[in-house]
């Protein structure tokens, strides 16, 4: 965790792993343990609040930040974006809670790199899945880069859900 104060040559600064604390290291550094004078100076924060994923990316996905209003949950979901065969796939499932009536809106950057909404898609009528995958050619090479947003239903006590913003190369 604490790296090369940690007795880790290979940790931060040298390198840095996921779990390196460099809040915590930065922060003795500076005041002076390398001089000798242990301070055990940290922040406080000695372990993520989500687990690592055990596949790339690894980082768990972040939390909705302040796009959540007070005394509304989240919509969660579970985004594919993949690609074969020229084509570029989108699909979502996973949406919890439920969202009936509500819709899939596929963001990602124009020509001068200003994020626009691409494409909107109906969910299934329990609202839990995008009613069908979204399918669109694609020179293979390329990257796309885009992301996801659930937009709740008419009835929902929820606040959107919006997933990470995903780059995928074509092949």
């Amino acid at each position: 965790r604490l790296g090369v104060l940690g007795g880790d040559l290979a940790g931060f600064p040298n390198g840095r792993r996921l779990a390196d604390d460099i809040t915590d290291e930065a922060l003795q550094v500076t005041e002076g343990v390398l001089l000798g004078q242990s301070t055990g100076l940290g922040d406080g924060v000695n372990r993520n609040d989500k687990a690592f994923l055990t596949s790339f990316p690894y980082i768990a996905d972040p939390h909705s930040g302040s796009s959540v209003n007070p005394g509304q949950a989240p919509v969660t979901f579970r985004q594919y974006l993949t690609s074969g065969n020229g084509q570029e796939r989108v699909y979502v499932n996973n949406i919890t809670p439920a969202q009936p009536g509500g819709n899939v809106k596929l963001f990602g950057p124009n020509s001068l790199h200003q994020i626009v909404l691409r494409a909107t898609f109906a969910l299934n009528k329990a609202g839990t899945a995008m009613a069908s995958p979204y399918y669109r050619p694609a020179r293979s090479g390329t990257t796309s880069t885009a992301y996801l947003r659930i937009d709740t239903g008419p009835n929902s006590n929820n606040s959107a859900g919006v997933g990470p913003l995903t780059i995928i190369t074509i092949h």
